[in-house]
C-alpha cells in the first residue's frame, strides 16, 4: 500500500476496519484475506464498482496485498448520527431532505437489481456539501439475477434495523431494504431504537406487532405523516409493504425541500449548515476572552468555511492542560467501569451499551493554545447509544469545570 498513506481508523466492522488516509481525501477499507472470505470481498468489490450515483460513496479502486484487501473510496468526513440527538431526533426540514437523498440511492440500487441489506444510521455519511452517502456494500447482493427476482436465504444484518423476515431464513431482499429504511426515518424522527431485535422474544417488539394504535412512546413523538409512512414501510407482512414507487407519490414525500435543488443535491449550503449545526456549534464549555475569537473560527456559528468538514467524532474543550485533562476522563471511566487502555494518542475503551452490546471507541487529546480539545470517536458500536454515553460523560465534565462557566 505505498500509495496510500494510511492514517487513523474511522471505524471497526464485523468484516473490517476503515481508515482515513493522512491527507483527508480517501477512506480505506481494510479486510484481512482469508480462505472463507474472497468470494463475498470479490461480490462487494464487484457491486460497489458496479455504482455511481450522486448519494452513494465513490468507489475509487481495490488494492490488495499477501494479508489483506484493501478497498479505496471518497472519504465523507460525517456521519448522518451525529445529528440525530438522542430521545428528540432531528430537524423535519432535515429529516425530509436525507430521507428523500436516501430514498434516491435505494431506488437506483433496486433498479439495477442490487440490495443493500445494512441500511442503517452508521452507513449514512454526508459529503464536504452536506450531502447523503449510502456506504458499505460488504451485505449487499442482488436480488434479481438474470432478470428473475429470487429470495434471499442468508440471515445478516444489524438486529435494530433488521426485517423480520430475515430472522425466518427467507426474504425479498428490495422489502428489507424498505423496512431498513424505515427504521432510519424512525429513528431521524425520534432519536430512539424501538427494539432490540425483531422477534417476539423482544417485548418491545412484540408489543408493536400487537398494537393497532402506536399511542405510545416514540410513535407518539412523530409527525402525523412521518408515522404513516413508517407503519407502511416497517409492515409485518412484506407483502403490504410501502412499494418505492407508491412512496413517491405520498405528498408529505413528494412535496419540495428547500434544501435540495433540481438534480436532488443540496441547493443551499448555509442554510442546511445552520440547520445541521443548531444547538451544536458552541463548545460544551464557555471560553475565556484571550481564545474566544480563535475557537469561533474553528468551530462557527457562522458557516466561514461553508463545508462540512468535521471529523467522525465527538468533541469536548477544557481550558486546561492535557496532563489535567486525561486524568479526568480516566477517573470517569473508572467510576463508571468502563474497560480502557492507554496508547500514544490517548485512550481506548470497550465496554458494553445500555442494551449490553459491545461500544468501544477513542479518545484522543489535542492541546490547541490555551485550551486542549478531546475527541471521541466511535470505533464499534450502535450510533445512539454512543451519543449518550458521549453526553454523559460530556455532562460529567462540564460539572467538573463548573467554575470555568
Amino acid at each position: 500500500m505505498q500509495k496510500y498513506d494510511i492514517g487513523e481508523t474511522v471505524s471497526v466492522g464485523s468484516t473490517g476496519i476503515v481508515k482515513k488516509t493522512k491527507n483527508m481525501n480517501f477512506a480505506i477499507k481494510i479486510l484481512t484475506k482469508t480462505d472463507k472470505n474472497k468470494k463475498d470481498v470479490m461480490k462487494e468489490i464487484k457491486i460497489h464498482k458496479s455504482l455511481d450515483h450522486k448519494n452513494i460513496i465513490k468507489f475509487i479502486e481495490d488494492i490488495e496485498d499477501e494479508t489483506s484487501y484493501y478497498l479505496v473510496m471518497d472519504l465523507a468526513k460525517n456521519e448522518l448520527f451525529d445529528f440525530i440527538e438522542p430521545d428528540i431526533g432531528m430537524d423535519l426540514t432535515l429529516i425530509h431532505f436525507y430521507f428523500k437523498q436516501l430514498i434516491a440511492a435505494i431506488t437506483y440500487l433496486h433498479n439495477k437489481g442490487i440490495c443493500h441489506r445494512d441500511i442503517k444510521p452508521e452507513n449514512i455519511l454526508l459529503d464536504n456539501n452536506g450531502n447523503l452517502q449510502l456506504s458499505d456494500f460488504g451485505f449487499s447482493t442482488l436480488f434479481i439475477h438474470k432478470k428473475e427476482r429470487r429470495r434471499l436465504f442468508t440471515i445478516l444484518g444489524s438486529y435494530t434495523y433488521m426485517a423480520p423476515e430475515i430472522l425466518n431464513g427467507s426474504y425479498e431482499g428490495d422489502l428489507v431494504d424498505i423496512w431498513s429504511a424505515g427504521m432510519v426515518l424512525l429513528v431521524m424522527s425520534s432519536g430512539v431504537t424501538p427494539w432490540e431485535k425483531p422477534s417476539t422474544d423482544d417485548k418491545k417488539f412484540d408489543a408493536y406487532i400487537k398494537t393497532k394504535f402506536l399511542n405510545y412512546s416514540p410513535f407518539i413523538s412523530l409527525n402525523t405523516e412521518v408515522l404513516k409512512i413508517f407503519k407502511q414501510m416497517c409492515s409485518i407482512d412484506e407483502k403490504q409493504r410501502i412499494s418505492l414507487k407508491s412512496l413517491k407519490n405520498i405528498p408529505w414525500f413528494s412535496k419540495r425541500s428547500n434544501l435540495m435543488d433540481e438534480n436532488g443535491l443540496c441547493a443551499n449550503k448555509e442554510m442546511l449548515y445552520q440547520i445541521l449545526y443548531k444547538d451544536k456549534i458552541a463548545p460544551p464549555f464557555s471560553q475565556p476572552e484571550n481564545f474566544k475569537g480563535f475557537t469561533d473560527k474553528f468551530i462557527s456559528s457562522q458557516p466561514v468555511c461553508n463545508t462540512f468538514d468535521l471529523p467522525m467524532m465527538k468533541r469536548i474543550y477544557l481550558v486546561e492542560s492535557i496532563n489535567s485533562a486525561m486524568p479526568k476522563v480516566i477517573k470517569l471511566f473508572e467510576s463508571m467501569i468502563v474497560p480502557y487502555e492507554l496508547d500514544k494518542i490517548g485512550i481506548t475503551f470497550n465496554t458494553v451499551d445500555s442494551k449490553r452490546n459491545t461500544l468501544s471507541g477513542s479518545v484522543s487529546f489535542i492541546k490547541m493554545m490555551d485550551f486542549v480539545c478531546i475527541s471521541f470517536t466511535r470505533l464499534r458500536g450502535d450510533c445512539i447509544e454512543f451519543k449518550k454515553f458521549f453526553n454523559f460523560i460530556s455532562e460529567k465534565l462540564s460539572i467538573d469545570n463548573s467554575g470555568l462557566r
